[in-house]
Order: structure tokens, then C-alpha cells, then sequence
């Protein structure tokens, strides 16, 4: 039996395609990502297109997905891939539980997301039992790329950039300000747009501006997302995502100087990789 399992987010998506009667690594591939909320069938099918070959392979296929909470959405991305694997056996669930089946499986802990976006949960034995309203990129979703993303570009279009950083970024990524004001409120994926400058900000930690901005997000990310779960169950924080991954050291310290006690366990960049069918 093949099962094709994904983790999708707004930016990229993973897949692997394990055969249970054949021991050993699963096939992986990576695609670009989407949030479901925000597409309607035909184009999911469209994203989808790429990993077609790979999905009409497989017996069953699990997805879970930025956007994709139960109802319509998930419905939609259902669809969509019913009109490229007919036979195949198909569920669809939120991106969040990938990190739950990833990171706690079997007990209690503070699960969250950090990639473009950001989600929290507590999860016990791999159900949801307790999470933090996401607000999104434009009106929170703090310690994310797409929030990082969000304070770099304001700064940089309001003129408030040190002249070395404003160049780089310009030198780096090609943008104006015109062109930042295009991509965010007239462009396709704004929140993808954002989030592409998260490796940038990584790169440039050591200076004094950018430093502050990562402590300041990952400390409004403790404080906003984490804290109301900590000081409700007291349990061991699990983190997810690229964001998670690249900028562990930096969470970790906002952690230890804004939340004592709590305990930072496991960290992963890629949750389908700790999943096996």
C-alpha cells in the first residue's frame, strides 16, 4: 500500500510518498505552498498539478494544509485532488496536526507553527483540547516570517532603515518602495511576499536593528501565543517550521527571559518526516 502524506504551508509543501510493503525511506519532493482558505478548486488543483504524477500512485492521501479547517475548505482541497488521484483514499486536515502527529502523539504538550504563519495548540494524545485564536499576518500572528516580513518592509518603505540595511535589501531582493507597496496590496501572495524576507533578517541577526526586531517578535510570540497556554496547563513547548527551525536559539531565549519554567522539548523544521503511516 502507497500513502502519500503532505504538510502545506502558505509558502512551500513537502511530500512523501511511503510504500508499507517496501521498508525504508519514503519518496520526497517539495512544491510550492498555499493557504486554501484564500483559493477556490480549480486553482488548488492547478498548485497541486506538480505532485500529480505522484498522487495518482498512491492508495491514500493525507493532507494537511495551511487554510484548510473543516468545511468548505477542506472540502475544496478534497476536490481538487479527486480530479487528479479518482481512486485514491483522501483526507484533509489543518497544517496544525501534522505538528501535533509529529511532536505529541501520544501525550500533552503546547504545539505551535512558526512558518509563514502562526498557530498554537495544546494537544493530548494527538486531539486539540485547548488553542490561541489566530489572527493572521495582518493583525498579528507575531514571531512569524510573513510578521517579520511585515516590520522589515515597514520600516523600509517609511524611510527608518540604516542607510547599510536599506541598501543590502535593495542590492539583495530587488525591491523599491514602490514595488513593496505593489507585492503587499495589490500583489497575489502578500503574505508569501512577506515571509520571503525571513532568511534575510536571519542573515543580518548581528545587527544591532534587526537583532531587536527578532527579540521583539519572538517576545510578543511568547507572550501572545504561548503564555495563555503555559499558565493554563504547564506543559512542555513544541515548536514547527521553518521559523522554528532557523531561528531556534533566538525563541528559546525569548522563552527562558519571558516565560520561567517552561521548557522548549523538540523543535522541527519538517513534521512529515517525523510521521509514519
Amino acid at each position: 500500500m502507497k500513502i502519500l502524506i503532505a504538510d502545506c504551508g502558505s509558502t512551500s509543501a513537502r511530500w512523501a510518498l511511503h510504500d508499507t510493503l517496501q521498508p525504508g525511506e519514503p519518496t520526497v519532493i517539495t512544491s510550492s505552498g498555499f493557504n486554501a482558505s484564500a483559493l477556490d478548486t480549480d486553482a488548488i488543483a492547478a498548485l497541486i498539478a506538480p505532485v500529480a504524477q505522484m498522487a495518482r500512485m498512491a492508495d491514500e492521501i493525507r493532507f494537511y494544509g495551511a487554510g484548510c479547517r473543516a468545511g468548505e475548505p477542506s472540502e475544496r482541497v478534497a476536490a481538487a485532488f479527486a480530479t487528479i488521484a479518482p481512486d485514491a483514499r483522501i483526507t484533509v486536515a489543518a497544517d496544525i496536526y501534522a505538528a501535533i502527529h509529529a511532536l505529541a502523539p501520544a501525550d500533552t504538550a503546547i504545539v505551535a507553527i512558526l512558518g509563514t504563519g502562526v498557530n498554537a495548540v495544546v494537544a493530548s494524545q494527538g486531539e486539540i483540547i485547548d488553542a490561541v485564536p489566530s489572527t493572521g499576518y495582518i493583525l498579528g500572528d507575531y514571531g512569524s516570517g510573513a510578521s517579520m516580513g511585515r516590520t522589515l518592509m515597514g520600516l523600509y518603505v517609511s524611510g527608518r532603515l540604516p542607510l547599510d540595511l536599506q541598501r543590502s535589501l535593495e542590492s539583495d531582493h530587488g525591491i523599491t518602495v514602490a514595488a513593496v507597496i505593489d507585492s503587499v496590496y495589490r500583489g497575489a501572495a502578500p503574505r508569501a511576499f512577506l515571509g520571503s524576507f525571513a532568511p534575510y533578517i536571519l542573515s543580518h541577526d548581528a545587527h544591532p536593528l534587526i537583532a531587536k526586531l527578532i527579540e521583539d517578535e519572538f517576545t510578543k510570540f511568547v507572550n501572545v501565543s504561548l503564555r495563555p497556554l503555559y499558565e493554563r496547563h504547564k506543559a512542555d513547548i513544541r515548536l514547527s517550521g521553518s521559523i522554528a527551525a532557523h531561528f531556534r536559539h533566538h525563541i528559546s531565549a525569548a522563552i527562558s527571559a519571558s516565560l520561567p519554567g517552561a521548557r522548549l522539548s523538540a523543535v522541527t523544521a519538517n513534521p512529515i518526516d517525523c510521521i509514519r503511516p
